[in-house]
């Protein structure tokens, strides 16, 4: 199983804990850069339960394997519309 490293630089100017230079943790805005959808659409998939974020006192964070469980678990199918 392969998985599509991320360029921790591309995604966040910000100083950011990495593994191998993987960024651990994301904010809704940098889910959204990196899902290629809107704010809106990441706090839709939170709350129909699709992504689990962390709450925070500014909002959600959502941990890398969040990233990997999203692509693992929709491979190849569409992501769930809220209804």
């Amino acid at each position: 199983m392969s998985y599509c490293l991320l360029d921790v630089s591309a995604v966040s100017p910000r100083k950011r804990k990495t593994m191998n230079n993987i960024q651990l943790t994301y904010s809704e805005e940098e889910m959204a850069d990196v899902l290629y959808c809107s704010l809106r659409r990441v706090r839709e998939l939170r709350k129909m339960g699709v992504l689990q974020g962390t709450k925070t006192g500014k909002g959600y964070v959502y941990h890398f394997n969040e990233i990997k469980d999203l692509f693992e678990t929709y491979r190849g199918k569409d992501l769930p519309t809220k209804k």
